[in-house]
């Protein structure tokens, strides 16, 4: 990506050292998750980066319906997904961030990262 297009959210996130989402609106999610930690957002943006370093780039299985892709990078899709993905049983395998996936049979998606399992490094 061509620094000199990057919107002031995805400089930040740059500068932290966290691999660029492919939206704007997706590095400012990023961001205010990473702020609502308030004076631990040191903390998330460690959890971030060891999501990056345990799922980007590497191949995984979908823990729910067995389908395998390849990690592009982290995200974060908002509290009120959050909030409603957590009411709803399709997603039991939760958690905070989610994973831009490029799934072998029918393109890239968003999906947990708990609902993933890495099954080889790329």
């Amino acid at each position: 990506m061509n620094t000199q297009t990057l919107t002031s959210h995805q400089e930040q996130l740059q500068r932290m050292g966290i691999t660029l989402p492919s939206s704007p609106k997706s590095a400012q999610l990023l961001l205010q998750w990473i702020a609502r930690g308030g004076v631990e957002a040191d903390k998330r943006i460690a959890i971030l980066k060891a999501a990056e370093r345990d799922y980007v780039g590497k191949r995984v299985r979908h823990k729910g319906d067995g389908r395998c892709g390849k990690v592009r990078w982290i995200l974060f899709r908002g509290m009120e997904f959050r909030a409603a993905a957590r009411q709803s049983l399709d997603h039991r395998f939760t958690h905070p961030l989610d994973a831009s996936v490029a799934w072998d049979n029918e393109g890239a998606k968003p999906i947990s990262i708990g609902s993933l399992e890495v099954i080889s490094e790329g």
